[in-house]
């Protein structure tokens, strides 16, 4: 299987299709990058679902407050399709910390 930034070779849970399957990826801003290429490693920054409205809803209710990370960073997340091991974007936001 083929990993997308950076992420590490996993076995997935078994109701999962290796070849087909749906994510929902938290990265940070890396200056040195100048781009979101941190993955956020706390539960909330990758979660794997096997139905696209899953997968959708649970991108669609993530606030800011639900990742643990440093206040003042900027968070990109990315609802992913894994087709034969390949991530495609379906969709793309940035949370901003609370003013």
């Amino acid at each position: 299987m083929n990993t997308f930034a950076g992420e590490k070779e996993t076995i997935l849970e078994p109701h999962l299709d290796p070849e087909d399957y749906f994510a929902v990826h938290g990265l940070l801003w890396d200056p040195h990058e100048e781009d979101h290429t941190i993955e956020i490693s706390h539960e909330m920054g990758f979660k794997r679902f096997s139905e696209m409205s899953d997968a959708r809803t649970h991108y669609d209710r993530l606030k800011y407050g639900d990742f643990q990370v440093e206040a003042g960073s900027d968070i990109k997340v990315e609802l992913l399709h894994f087709r034969f091991g390949f991530p495609h974007r379906v969709a793309t936001r940035i949370l901003f910390p609370p003013a």
